[in-house]
């Protein structure tokens, strides 16, 4: 028996073996399609404040952040989107004793407007959770007890994009103006009002910054 053959053979059989079942990456293995050429992935957390009308609450300025994922450098005029996003708002404790003085025991809604403008990418300004918006999950108040709420939820996240990068050098994406609509309920589920509320930076925010090479 030629066991150099036979030895041949068999490493053949396995390597092919490995590539069909995806258990090899192959260097220069073309991506598939529609993928970007971006680099490394860099996580974002910026804090603010916000002015916001807030139906018969009137004028609040409220303490928020927003955390997410982009990739560090994406080439120019490929396609590259923030993933993982979540958007956190702190509800004072005055506002909280508001809202229990009105009657109201919890609320829900959906957060409408999110404005994100590109200084180097396209499109130029876009609304960052799309037409259908993204939920303002239900959430109970307790009284003389600030809360944090969690937008979508605390354990969901939704994505921003895609966006198209321009020439070379940096994208940095800027947030404006927000708008949500919430229904502030009673102990029995009923509304004791819908609030339409607008919310603005007092300057604008930078909420990433990618590289275009």
């Amino acid at each position: 028996m030629n066991y150099r053959s036979l030895f041949r053979t068999s490493r053949v059989a396995v390597v092919t073996a490995a590539l069909l079942g995806g258990g090899l990456s192959v260097a220069g293995a073309t991506s598939p399609a529609g993928a970007s050429p971006a680099g490394p992935a860099a996580k974002h957390t910026v804090s603010y404040s916000v002015t916001c009308s807030v139906g018969i609450f009137g004028s609040q300025t409220l303490k928020g952040s927003i955390t997410m994922t982009t990739p560090n450098t994406v080439a120019a005029g490929a396609k590259f989107k923030a993933t993982g996003v979540r958007i956190t708002l702190q509800i004072p404790k005055s506002l909280v004793n508001a809202g229990f003085a009105a009657t109201i025991r919890s609320f829900k809604g959906k957060l409408t407007k999110y404005t994100v403008t590109n200084s180097d990418a396209t499109p130029k300004t876009v609304n960052g959770v799309g037409s259908t918006g993204q939920p303002i999950p239900r959430t109970k108040i307790v009284q003389n007890q600030a809360l944090t709420l969690f937008i979508p939820s605390k354990t969901a996240t939704f994505s921003m994009g895609p966006f198209t990068a321009g020439s070379k050098g940096t994208d940095t994406g800027t947030a404006g103006a927000t708008a949500a609509t919430v229904q502030a309920l009673n102990s029995a589920g009923a509304v004791v009002t819908t609030i339409n509320a607008t919310c603005q930076p007092p300057t604008t925010r930078k909420i990433w910054s990618v590289a275009v090479s």
